[in-house]
């Protein structure tokens, strides 16, 4: 790929350099999405066995209060299922997995993730419960947090100011549970 002197081969090279880029992406996710639908359809979903059996489960978890604190929003990834870049003007949602675990919870997923790789329709923050789906979705790329017990609905302000969250939903039922309704 010679670039001459000209800006009409110039310009030429940078359209097919991004056009091969983003061929490369919608592979890349497809490879992604592919691995994914594997292991939320496995025998065990999210079988890490990092710990060992002697292992003790952590406590409950402790949510800073982050009223006084002036931070800047974080960005809120794609995910490594994401095919094409996303709008900065979809929705940042919350999902929170109620409570599931295992097959209903990797099925609850499957569902929602697969409608978020044909269309998608927000940029995801995930809220668990527990640990177990926390390094699956950080393998995909996706923003977690890990919020133990904590009532979902309590949480909004706080995901309003970090993430720029405007809603909270179920996984499950995909019902909502807090919708941001300040300035």
């Amino acid at each position: 790929m010679k670039v001459g002197g000209n800006t009409r081969d110039y310009d030429e090279t940078l359209r097919r350099l991004e056009q091969d880029n983003d061929d490369l992406r919608g592979k890349l996710a497809r490879h992604e999405f592919r691995q994914m639908q594997q292991e939320l359809t496995s025998e065990d979903p999210f079988r890490l066995d990092v710990l060992g059996p002697q292992a003790t489960a952590p406590g409950d978890v402790m949510l800073p209060d982050v009223d006084d604190v002036l931070l800047p929003r974080l960005p809120v990834p794609a995910g490594t299922i994401a095919r094409d870049l996303l709008s900065p003007d979809l929705p940042v949602i919350a999902v929170h997995d109620d409570g599931l675990s295992g097959r209903p919870l990797a099925a609850a997923l499957m569902g929602l993730l697969k409608t978020q790789y044909d269309k998608p329709f927000a940029r995801l923050v995930f809220l668990c419960s527990g640990f177990e789906a926390v390094p699956f979705l950080g393998r995909y790329g996706f923003a977690v947090e890990q919020v133990g017990r904590a009532d979902p609905a309590t949480l909004l302000p706080r995901l309003r100011r970090r993430y720029g969250v405007v809603q909270i939903r179920s996984v499950g039922s995909g019902d909502l549970i807090a919708r941001w309704q300040g300035g």
